[in-house]
């Protein structure tokens, strides 16, 4: 696996194939007493071909599954080396995990080995790392299953990503048990456009917190959104509102501060929830 590079400003940038590989973080909020407070970042792919950008799925499309396994396993060493960088409010780091690049029994302990040494190296402990289980159908139900036992054996915190979107629904849900569960931001925002869907939304949140699963809201875009996630009984918040996501280096001094959660514009059910 070709090791992430230096470069001068600091962070480290990764080649694979034709493409130069960048990371970009945004950040993940806890809602305490009516309040987010930054918590963690999730690390993303920005892929470059010839200097130009192009969309994280038109990277991934191109892949094979064996090539797709390693180009997580570059992006993973790639965002734990970039974390250094964080503040250190939100030295906790989301990785993606795609099921498709889980083929066999054989790569589950070299591929979590291989993530052990690099979030030690970058001074992470396990529970600092929540391991994203993205909405992709798996290669294999089983392998899948036995390396989020594996991950949590180690001491990793598991998330379901997009739930509500594609393969990430009920019944990975139940076949995987995680500790958190981010529901996909349309769902979100279209739950919220509503006073019965905003009900629907509280009542999974709360239906997974009897579970002992706590909830994420994704692709919040507005300040009423926030409005609303604060109201709703989740326990973290992302999106836009909250702040967009930065290719490292960058200044991250925007999300230390409190973001406005004033509801401009606001749709009639945040004031029939207040």
């Amino acid at each position: 696996i070709a090791e992430p590079t230096s470069l001068p400003d600091g962070h480290f940038s990764a080649r694979f194939l034709d493409v130069t590989l960048h990371s970009a973080f945004q950040p993940i909020f806890r809602l305490v007493k009516g309040e987010p407070v930054l918590f963690a970042c999730e690390g993303l792919a920005r892929p470059f071909v010839d200097g130009l950008p192009i969309t994280p799925p038109q990277f991934f499309s191109r892949l094979n599954p064996s090539e797709l396994l390693e180009a997580e396993q570059i992006l993973r060493q790639l965002h734990l080396r970039n974390a250094r960088s964080l503040p250190h409010q939100a030295k906790r780091l989301f990785l993606n995990f795609d099921p498709g690049a889980m083929q066999s029994m054989h790569n589950i302990a070299g591929d979590i080995d291989l993530l052990v040494r690099e979030m030690r190296a970058s001074s992470l402990n396990p529970n600092d790392v929540i391991c994203e289980i993205v909405e992709h159908r798996a290669f294999d139900t089983a392998v899948m299953k036995e390396f989020v036992y594996a991950l949590r054996a180690r001491g990793f915190i598991i998330a379901v990503d997009d739930y509500g979107s594609d393969h990430a629904d009920a019944a990975r849900v139940k076949a995987l048990v995680p500790d958190i569960v981010k529901i996909e931001g349309k769902i979100v925002r279209k739950r919220m456009a509503t006073p019965d869907g905003f009900v629907v939304l509280i009542d999974q949140i709360s239906s997974f917190a009897k579970d002992g699963i706590l909830t994420l809201l994704e692709g919040l875009e507005s300040p009423w959104h926030l409005e609303l996630a604060l109201k709703s009984g989740a326990a973290y918040a992302q999106g836009f509102i909250l702040g967009m996501p930065q290719i490292v280096p960058c200044d991250f001094s925007e999300w230390i501060n409190k973001p406005e959660t004033v509801a401009e514009n606001e749709p009639g059910l945040v004031k029939f929830f207040r």
